[in-house]
């Protein structure tokens, strides 16, 4: 049978139609991966040599729940000093190259990075300078260490607290000699970032006893809330990951994660750090 031309020109239609119906549902099955920034080398977070940390195995859990692949890109950092807002990969978010950061604390509700608007999305957990000693007889409030030798990281907001408060700062340039200070008797208690020196005291010697203070509430000019991170432009992400992290929270499985590495467990605060709130620890003198 000869087919017209109209009838020819019908069948083709007819088959390219099937063929977009074949393979829309193909496309639309390609789920993008969820691309976290990490730092290489910033345990307890994320450590590239070891494949592990906070950071990373809480980003591969959500990429997990959401059914995407989960992409770590690596970050270099420089590991010498390292204060609260360290050296963030905030640049390589606003170039696109990752979808979010994670840990990160927040005192803003965005900020400008590369012409790039970041947003915080919901903050998930809480970190603070935690009282560090191996003495029984370190009492829970920092007004009692006037007068008094405090191990401290240089250039973070310990010092200023500290000076504050009159206490007398001893100075160290990592979280790990500050700690080893206090445990050789050079300070009678430290006062370090308590995710860091959580770390640190996880992989110290297991014949030392001590370590985080307990019963210590960090006043209000020394904690933090912690959020993710993403462009401003990313908001179905933002509500995506703000509720599955609400849910890993709800489940036990972020408590779980924070005592593996040792971080102190602590929830959002209503109020955190302001500079009045430094301002008025001298009042608490």
């Amino acid at each position: 049978m000869v087919l017209g031309v109209s009838s020819f020109r019908g069948r083709i239609a007819s088959l390219l139609f099937l063929a977009v119906l074949v393979s829309f549902p193909a496309i639309s099955d390609e789920i993008e991966p969820l691309s976290i920034c990490l730092l290489e080398d910033n345990l307890p977070y994320s450590g590239k040599a070891t494949i592990d940390g906070f950071d990373y195995e809480l980003g591969a859990k959500v990429a997990e729940i959401m059914g995407r692949e989960f992409v770590p890109v690596w970050v270099s950092n420089n590991t010498q000093i390292q204060e609260i807002e360290s050296d963030y990969p905030f640049r390589r978010l606003a170039k696109g190259e990752c979808d979010l950061i994670l840990s990160v604390p927040g005192t803003s509700e965005s900020f400008e990075e590369g012409g790039k608007t970041i947003v915080l999305g919901p903050a998930y957990y809480a970190a603070a300078f935690e009282l560090i000693s191996f003495s029984d007889e370190t009492s829970t409030n920092l007004r009692r260490l006037r007068s008094k030798n405090v191990a401290i990281q240089s250039q973070t907001v310990a010092h200023f607290a500290l000076k504050m408060l009159g206490a007398k700062s001893k100075t160290y340039f990592s979280a790990a000699d500050a700690i080893n200070g206090v445990f050789n008797g050079e300070a009678d208690a430290g006062l370090l970032w308590g995710p860091t020196a959580g770390w640190l005291l996880r992989e110290s010697d297991q014949e030392r006893s001590g370590g985080f203070v307990d019963n210590y509430e960090p006043p209000i000019a020394l904690r933090w809330n912690v959020h993710f991170v993403t462009l401003s432009t990313n908001n179905i992400l933002r509500g995506q990951v703000g509720e599955i992290l609400a849910d890993i929270d709800t489940s036990g499985e972020l408590s779980a994660l924070m005592k593996k590495y040792n971080l102190p467990d602590r929830r959002p605060y209503a109020q955190t750090y302001t500079l009045g709130a430094l301002n008025e620890l001298q009042s608490a003198r």
